[in-house]
């Protein structure tokens, strides 16, 4: 747990400044894999949605995450916390998430 916690903090530190530029496609194996680790560690799935969304919404050359896998990963973070009351909070972030893989697919 020590170990993914440092892979979390290294990861959050960096997001501020990476964040809407091509480069957050650095941090999110980072994120990922501590998502996979600890499925209920929901301050990672924001940062990972957030930062798989944002890449997705702006132009880049860079190579970019698929459609399906950020509803691949909102389907994990939704499953993670199906089991906590305190998920609810973070279906706005869901709904969020969602409309922009919609908005995207229809200007796509």
């Amino acid at each position: 747990a020590a170990a993914t916690h440092k892979l979390y903090v290294a990861a959050c530190s960096r997001f501020g400044g990476l964040y809407g530029s091509d480069d957050i496609s650095l941090i999110l194996p980072q994120l990922q894999q501590v998502t996979e680790r600890e499925p209920d560690f929901r301050s990672a799935w924001r940062l990972l949605l957030l930062g798989g969304a944002s890449l997705l919404a702006f132009p880049s050359d860079q190579p970019k995450p698929s459609r399906q896998w950020l509803k691949t990963q909102i389907d994990r973070a939704r499953h993670a916390g199906a089991n906590k009351a305190a998920a609810r909070s973070d279906s706005s972030l869901e709904r969020k998430a969602r409309a922009l893989l919609e908005h995207l697919s229809r200007v796509a």
